[in-house]
């Protein structure tokens, strides 16, 4: 087959082959899509969505657009939340194997990269719950493919893929401004690779005109609201760098796409910046290595950032793999079998397919058990998952304990988006006051009109409380033995006279996390 020819199936008819790991990923995501519980990044986007707005501090408008429709259409439910992002994900590896195709890719080739998405923890961690990643991973590799076309269709064939580019770019955006780390490599790579010579039509420019367009409400809510994003990344870029280990993320990387996968995303690389096969697509290797830099240097341990460029790679190394493998009858099998058996491990490590009990004893068995000190200590990825709805109880009888006329002064302040968003979500049943928080979005969003002569403080800096209120006690405090550390003990305060307004106070309470 060759590089640059089109594709004859659609979306809806890949290969068969493509077709059953694509459904595979669909049903391990939906096997296990109402085990444990709301992630805490889920109770946020649920208060975010609540809220709808063209921005949020420390993300763009489109996800929580997409929860928000699911939830109309499907009610709001654990598991309408996370269909969505599991369907975003099966997407995601029928385009890594169209990709793989436009790359010169036969079926093998097509099912080699498709089997690279579905096994890899990253993607799959991403894929279970609704977050950002999950929407901005299925734009980033829509993006591609199309600019990709565009760098080989005829001129009225590219002008169109052109123009799908710059919605796509557009969405990137509206999702998360840290995609705009890839699309401006994305722009460095045509500028710097033989594919400079399109610049000198207009098609790429309206490009860049409609990605404007469709990411200008967000633009147009940053400036309104002072720039909150750009704020935060300011605030906390000093931290981030601080707290960089290049060679740890680099290794994070490669454990959180499968180790044996690099033989596929490596090669991959490789021929995305030196293969005369795939001179065409040279710039498309560019925003892997720019963006591994930047966040390497800046993403502290956040590993899940780089995610979206791996399905390129995948397309491309499967691709140049695949007459080489092809034409050695023992080579398939063999690199099946390191793709899939070491996925036995690691995928029941990434997303809940066992009831914790099980988890534990197969954790056990990998000597991944934590020490008896820590017996009942859980995985930062499963300990979000614990703990919400019984923290919101124990909150309840707080406020349980408050006078009438107390209970109608009252308004809860939760110090971390979990609380907060658990609160927001199992406190409306229990009749609860609203909740306010310092914590990014929330802080923009205010104290609820509340005068602050009553708060029910969920966690969070007693000696901030005390400067703040001349009356702080210690209602209660909550602990659960599967949450993350930070949420095993929960102090809960009753918080009286406050030293001024509480919209005075505010701008003191702002916490970026």
């Amino acid at each position: 087959m060759s590089v640059g020819s089109s594709a004859s199936r659609g979306l809806l008819r890949p290969p068969p082959v493509v077709a059953a790991l694509a459904f595979a990923k669909l049903a391990l995501l939906l096997g296990c899509a109402t085990a444990y519980g709301y992630h805490r990044d889920e109770l946020y986007g649920l208060s975010c969505a609540r809220r709808l707005a063209w921005g949020y501090m420390d993300h763009g408008p489109l996800s929580i657009a997409v929860l928000y429709a699911a939830g109309k259409v499907y009610g709001q439910t654990l598991l309408s939340m996370r269909v969505v992002p599991a369907l975003l994900g099966t997407v995601v590896v029928i385009l890594t194997a169209r990709l793989a195709r436009r790359f010169g890719a036969g079926t093998p080739g097509q099912g080699l990269a498709a089997l690279c998405v579905v096994v890899s923890p990253d993607l799959l961690r991403i894929d279970h719950i609704h977050s950002l990643r999950s929407v901005e991973v299925l734009a980033w590799v829509a993006t591609t493919g199309l600019v990709a076309r565009a760098l080989t269709a005829p001129e009225e064939r590219a002008t169109r893929a052109w123009l799908g580019a710059g919605v796509g770019a557009g969405l990137c955006l509206l999702d998360t401004l840290e995609s705009g780390v890839f699309l401006a490599a994305l722009a460095l790579g045509v500028a710097l690779t033989p594919s400079r010579a399109r610049l000198r039509t207009r098609a790429p420019w309206l490009a860049v005109g409609v990605a404007a367009v469709v990411a200008s409400p967000y633009l147009a809510w940053e400036r309104a609201n002072g720039w909150p994003t750009w704020s935060l990344f300011a605030r906390t870029l000093r931290a981030s760098v601080a707290a960089a280990t290049p060679l740890r993320f680099a290794l994070a990387e490669v454990t959180g796409m499968l180790p044996t996968s690099a033989i596929v995303w490596g090669v991959g690389l490789g021929a995305l910046l030196g293969s005369p096969r795939l001179r065409t697509y040279r710039a498309l290797g560019v925003p892997f290595v720019v963006a591994s830099l930047v966040f390497a240097l800046t993403a502290g341990t956040r590993t899940e950032l780089l995610a979206p460029a791996f399905p390129v790679l995948f397309a491309a190394g499967a691709a140049v793999l695949e007459p080489w493998l092809t034409a050695r009858r023992w080579a398939p099998p063999l690199l099946a079998a390191a793709l899939v058996l070491p996925s036995v491990v690691t995928v029941p490590l990434a997303i809940p397919l066992l009831s914790f009990g099980k988890y534990r004893r197969f954790a056990r068995a990998l000597h991944l058990a934590p020490p008896l000190a820590e017996e009942t200590s859980t995985p930062d990825r499963f300990a979000a998952m614990f703990g919400w709805p019984e923290l919101v109880r124990t909150v309840g009888t707080v406020v349980d304990g408050l006078s009438a006329e107390e209970a109608a002064e009252a308004v809860i302040l939760a110090s971390n988006e979990g609380r907060a968003g658990a609160v927001d979500a199992f406190g409306p049943a229990l009749g609860l006051p609203p909740v306010i928080s310092g914590y990014r979005s929330y802080w923009l969003w205010g104290t609820a009109g509340a005068s602050g002569k009553v708060v029910v403080a969920v966690g969070g800096d007693e000696a901030l409380l005390r400067a703040h209120f001349r009356s702080v006690e210690v209602a209660t405090v909550f602990g659960h033995s599967l949450a993350a550390p930070d949420e095993r003990r929960v102090k809960i305060y009753l918080c009286r006279e406050p030293v001024a307004p509480l919209d005075v106070m505010w701008p003191d309470f702002r916490s970026d996390g």
